[in-house]
């Protein structure tokens, strides 16, 4: 298989994993500016949604091809590379108010749109 077939399978299966961590995690009614933060920046909602919004997801999909390397079962893995994908995309908020960044990728930054405070 190629990277990109292996691609096609493993990362809509990391968005999904992914959405139903911060769904379960995130009271969506009680933390409802906080759930809809978490979902712009991750690519989700909002203007320009979607794959250009979302990244390449590099960090899961090395995760779960080093599993599979291994010899494990890499859907096993998909927790784990929730996580990583978690802490990175936290790196990079983090990053955007070091930086003063107004963008990432095609829209503007979260702390952009609701400040470094809420960010």
């Amino acid at each position: 298989m190629t990277l990109e077939s292996l691609s096609q399978i493993m990362l809509p299966l990391v968005e999904e994993e992914l959405r139903r961590v911060i769904a379960s995690k995130v009271n969506q009614k009680e933390l409802a500016e906080l759930y809809g933060m978490m979902t712009y920046h991750m690519g989700w909602e909002g203007e320009n949604a979607g794959p250009e919004a979302r990244g390449k997801r590099i960090r899961p999909l090395l995760v779960m091809l080093t599993c599979a390397a291994a010899g494990g079962d890499w859907k096993k893995s998909l927790p784990a590379s929730a996580a990583v994908e978690l802490i990175h995309n936290f790196s990079l908020i983090h990053d955007d108010i070091e930086d003063n960044s107004p963008w990432r990728l095609v829209r503007p930054t979260v702390w952009a749109k609701w400040g470094i405070r809420q960010a």
